[in-house]
Protein backbone atom coordinates (compact mmCIF):
# COMPACT_ATOMS: atom_id res chain seq x y z
CA UNK A 1 0.00 0.00 0.00
CA UNK A 2 2.94 2.44 0.96
CA UNK A 3 4.39 2.46 -2.75
CA UNK A 4 0.59 2.34 -4.06
CA UNK A 5 -0.25 5.36 -1.90
CA UNK A 6 2.84 7.07 -3.04
CA UNK A 7 2.87 6.59 -6.60
CA UNK A 8 -0.99 6.26 -7.76
CA UNK A 9 -2.81 7.85 -4.86
CA UNK A 10 -0.53 11.24 -4.34
CA UNK A 11 -0.29 11.58 -7.56
CA UNK A 12 -4.17 13.00 -7.37
CA UNK A 13 -5.08 10.08 -9.83
CA UNK A 14 -6.73 7.61 -7.67
CA UNK A 15 -6.65 9.43 -4.38
CA UNK A 16 -9.31 11.50 -2.85
CA UNK A 17 -9.09 14.16 -4.81
CA UNK A 18 -9.26 11.85 -7.75
CA UNK A 19 -9.18 12.60 -11.79
CA UNK A 20 -9.94 8.99 -12.64
CA UNK A 21 -12.83 6.90 -12.48
CA UNK A 22 -11.44 5.18 -9.04
CA UNK A 23 -9.56 5.00 -6.09
CA UNK A 24 -7.12 2.96 -4.78
CA UNK A 25 -7.20 4.06 -1.42
CA UNK A 26 -7.66 0.51 0.18
CA UNK A 27 -6.45 -3.08 0.17
CA UNK A 28 -10.25 -3.85 -1.42
CA UNK A 29 -9.88 -0.85 -4.28
CA UNK A 30 -6.33 -2.11 -5.04
CA UNK A 31 -7.54 -6.09 -5.21
CA UNK A 32 -10.83 -4.67 -7.37
CA UNK A 33 -9.72 -2.26 -9.35
CA UNK A 34 -6.13 -3.16 -9.72
CA UNK A 35 -7.62 -6.56 -10.91
CA UNK A 36 -4.34 -8.36 -8.80
CA UNK A 37 -4.58 -12.08 -9.65
CA UNK A 38 -2.58 -13.26 -5.95
CA UNK A 39 0.16 -15.09 -7.37
CA UNK A 40 0.23 -14.18 -11.21
CA UNK A 41 2.26 -11.21 -11.17
CA UNK A 42 1.61 -11.11 -15.31
CA UNK A 43 -2.01 -11.42 -15.20
CA UNK A 44 -2.84 -8.79 -12.72
CA UNK A 45 -3.63 -5.39 -14.34
CA UNK A 46 -2.05 -3.45 -11.68
CA UNK A 47 1.56 -4.75 -12.24
CA UNK A 48 0.93 -4.68 -16.25
CA UNK A 49 0.33 -0.64 -15.67
CA UNK A 50 3.61 0.07 -13.94
CA UNK A 51 5.17 -2.00 -16.01
CA UNK A 52 4.56 -0.59 -19.69
CA UNK A 53 7.79 0.72 -21.13
CA UNK A 54 5.84 3.25 -23.36
CA UNK A 55 2.54 5.18 -23.62
CA UNK A 56 0.32 4.28 -20.62
CA UNK A 57 2.78 4.14 -18.11
CA UNK A 58 1.07 4.56 -14.43
CA UNK A 59 1.71 7.05 -12.54
CA UNK A 60 1.48 9.21 -15.68
CA UNK A 61 4.10 12.17 -16.82
CA UNK A 62 4.96 14.71 -14.95
CA UNK A 63 4.71 12.37 -11.99
CA UNK A 64 7.71 10.14 -11.41
CA UNK A 65 7.56 6.52 -12.42
CA UNK A 66 8.35 4.00 -9.75
CA UNK A 67 11.42 3.04 -8.95
CA UNK A 68 12.90 -0.06 -10.15
CA UNK A 69 12.67 -1.75 -6.75
CA UNK A 70 9.33 -0.41 -5.81
CA UNK A 71 8.47 -2.01 -8.86
CA UNK A 72 9.87 -5.34 -7.59
CA UNK A 73 8.28 -5.24 -4.43
CA UNK A 74 5.24 -5.23 -6.43
CA UNK A 75 6.17 -8.51 -8.52
CA UNK A 76 6.98 -9.89 -4.96
CA UNK A 77 3.46 -9.16 -3.27
CA UNK A 78 1.56 -10.17 -5.73
CA UNK A 79 3.60 -13.21 -5.94
CA UNK A 80 3.38 -14.25 -2.91
CA UNK A 81 -0.32 -13.70 -2.19
CA UNK A 82 -0.98 -10.24 -2.55
CA UNK A 83 -1.59 -10.42 1.45
CA UNK A 84 -2.82 -7.62 3.07
CA UNK A 85 -0.53 -6.66 5.16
Amino acid sequence: MPIIAAGCTASGCHGAERTEEFTLLSYDDVMRHGDVKAGDTRGSKIYGVITTPTGAVMPPPPNEPLSDEQIALVYLWILQGAKNN
